[in-house]
């Protein structure tokens, strides 16, 4: 017959740390920090771009939630640095842990909530939020809610409600408790978790293998085996209760029980139970934790064969395949793939659960194991399992979303943009909100963004080309920020031909001698003249040959003045050799000083043998005959001469001050 003795041993020892109690009010439990680097604007060093959190919402009292509780979960993405858009995209993937389901109602909706983290002022209304109730395929694997456009110093949230359906292992348990989430920017990735380690604060694991022979001793005479259990009470203080039967699932009143105190997270509980020792057969049984407040956490059942010796072990492996990758882990604990050999003792039922990492997917069970739902193997035998997961494949499309910043209520950006694959859109987008397409071409996309006039008002973007890449699979932001702009005005004059450009690009006389700057900008202005002609300078609110900055806190209007190189414009240059003479040309080059001097010393050089022929000429015909007109033709040849010679020097000499060398 078979008989259960009186337990003659009970030992507890601490598994966890202690540590100190926390308050009893809901609050967030949150994970670590993880961090997406970037180039800030200005300098271009290496900055962090977004910070990111996952965690849940729960108190540290062991009655909340039990199983079929509803609760949050959350991911929080920071903008933090100083991207040249003025914000980023932040979107999130939810992995919720294993045996939590979404559950979305009217009285627990799904928030998506923008926080500036300045004064903590929060809104969920603004058209750059994205919220969906109904969770979509993410592009990393995970549940996918929506996303937000974050200007920088602003954070974005999203909360979820789930259900949780099973106990959590927290600490104690394996990463498929985990609540894990993949938070998305313009700038890359960021993979975060968070484990459970108070919302269920009950937790009753087995070690493996949980039952050992320990002898025949005692009166009367009776074979004890020891059975030993995880208790996790997360500081809370209450009793373990040992239960034990001869038949699955069927149990008598309690046989023994452990005091489990409030000083530390949770403690090893060995219960020596002694048996009839005629007795051979199955023995099944189970741990209860009962907290001091009331609630009730009841371990997974355990079996063994009872036969005078200690339990029979086999061995569980588990195999991973694939192309991609994931974590395989087992209750009762000991598997946790990385690690994927265990032994279990006979008669022990093993569930498995897969848990597929960032960008892959679980596609199977084979060997023990059949199927993708969680698995359950009765160690009677040695057993095999395959796990099979696969990469996601890759994602040939993503997101654009094009956001103007800065324009007052009312006003309508105009941005045309094309990219790969003949993309060729316009968007027409209203103040204070934003435009997106969601099924793009991954690739590089540019934009070109109009001035808005508003009343008498110019408003310009900066940058007026923005551009952005979209990854597969990812989003890519084209912004830019409107500023009222102040008009500069350019008029060409002069008998030349001539261009005028601006630095930044926006003014090009010839064609557009009018155009609009932001206020407080710097703008430079070149001339270029054409060929045949030469800058004379500027005038208005430039002055000199040189470039022309201005800046632009008013209205600004400036002339350039271009000359004919052939004719020059204004007054000739006077000649050189007169009285008193004193050149207004523009001042030549070095080497149309040398072609003048030479110039200069020719013409002297035939002036003087000029003025000899007419001093000869005035002597022969004062003594020569009357009427023989020799000297009075002579005189009029040289003087013809003389003149004509005079005017190409001048012709010539202006011609080289107006040339540029």
């Amino acid at each position: 017959m078979l008989r259960f003795t009186t337990t003659t041993f009970v030992a507890l020892a601490a598994v966890l740390a202690a540590g100190s109690a926390s308050a009893q009010q809901a609050r967030w439990l949150d994970g670590g920090f993880g961090f997406v680097p970037g180039l800030a604007c200005v300098t271009g060093n290496a900055e962090t771009e977004l910070t990111t959190f996952t965690g849940y919402w729960g108190t540290l009292d062991g009655s909340f939630p039990r199983t079929g509780d509803v609760s949050y979960i959350r991911a929080v993405g920071a903008v933090v640095g100083n991207p040249c858009s003025g914000g980023d995209a932040v979107g999130f993937d939810f992995f919720p842990p294993a045996g939590a389901s979404v559950a979305v109602s009217a009285q627990n909706p799904v928030r998506c909530i923008g926080t500036r983290l300045s004064d903590g002022f929060t809104t969920t209304t603004d058209p750059n939020i994205h919220c969906s109730q109904t969770p979509s395929n993410g592009t990393n694997g995970g549940l996918f809610f929506g996303y937000a456009v974050a200007p920088r110093g602003w954070a974005f949230e999203i909360q979820v409600p789930v259900q949780f359906n099973r106990e959590l292992k927290g600490l104690a348990g394996p990463r498929a408790d985990n609540l894990k989430v993949i938070a998305s920017s313009t700038n890359g990735t960021q993979h975060v978790e968070a484990w459970v380690t108070v919302p269920l604060r009950g937790i009753v694991n087995y070690a493996a293998p949980s039952a050992r022979y320990d002898g025949v001793y005692g009166q009367p005479l009776a074979a004890h085996y020891l059975l030993t259990s995880y208790v996790y009470n997360y500081y809370a203080a209450g009793t373990a209760y040992l239960e034990a039967g001869t038949a699955s699932g069927v149990y008598g009143p309690p046989l023994t029980s452990a005091t489990i105190p409030n000083t530390g997270n949770g403690y090893s509980v060995t219960f020596n139970l002694g048996l009839n020792i005629t007795y051979t057969g199955n023995i099944y049984w189970r741990t209860r934790l009962v907290t001091a407040t009331g609630a009730t956490f009841t371990g997974t059942e355990q079996s063994f064969t009872a036969n005078g010796q200690t339990p029979a072990t086999y061995s569980l492996t588990v195999t991973k395949n694939g192309t991609g990758s994931g974590a395989v882990t087992s209750d009762p604990q000991g598997l946790d793939c990385g690690r994927c050999t265990e032994s279990f003792t006979a008669a022990t039922r093993v569930t498995l659960t897969a848990s597929p990492g960032p960008g892959s997917q679980f596609a199977a069970w084979s060997g023990a194991c059949t199927g993708t739902a969680p698995c359950t193997v009765t160690m009677n035998a040695a057993a095999n399992v395959t796990a099979t997961f696969n990469a996601l494949p890759p994602v040939n499309i993503g997101t654009l979303e094009v956001t103007p910043f800065g324009l007052p209520a009312g006003a309508t950006s105009s941005i045309a943009v094309t990219g790969p694959g003949g993309f060729n859109h316009a968007f027409n987008i209203p103040s204070g909100t934003a435009a997106s397409l969601s099924d793009v071409v991954a690739g590089e996309y540019n934009g070109v963004a109009a001035n808005v006039v508003v009343g008498a008002d110019t408003w310009v973007p900066r940058p007026a080309t923005p551009s952005t890449a979209v990854l597969g699979g990812g989003r890519g932001v084209i912004s830019t920020t409107y500023t009222l702009g102040r008009p500069l005005m350019v008029t060409k004059a002069g008998a030349g031909t001539g261009t005028v450009a601006s630095n930044p690009a926006a003014l090009l006389c010839g064609s557009t001698c009018t155009s609009h700057f932001p206020d407080g900008e710097t703008v430079t202005l070149t001339a270029a003249a054409a060929s045949g002609s030469n800058f004379a300078g500027w005038s208005g609110d430039c002055t000199g040959t040189g470039s022309c900055q201005l800046a632009m806190n008013a209205a600004r209007s400036v002339a350039a003045t271009f000359a004919s190189a052939a004719t020059g414009d204004g007054p000739a240059p006077s000649d050189p050799m007169s009285s008193g003479g004193c050149s207004t040309a523009p001042a030549a080059s070095p080497m149309a000083a040398v072609v003048l001097l030479a110039v200069l010393a020719a013409t002297r050089a035939r002036r003087r043998e000029n003025n000899a022929r007419l001093a000869r000429a005035g002597r022969a015909a004062a003594s020569g005959p009357a009427g023989s007109g020799g000297f009075s033709s002579e005189v009029d040849l040289l003087q013809r001469q003389r003149g004509t010679e005079a005017a190409a020097g001048r012709r010539k000499t202006a011609k080289l001050l107006l040339t540029r060398w």
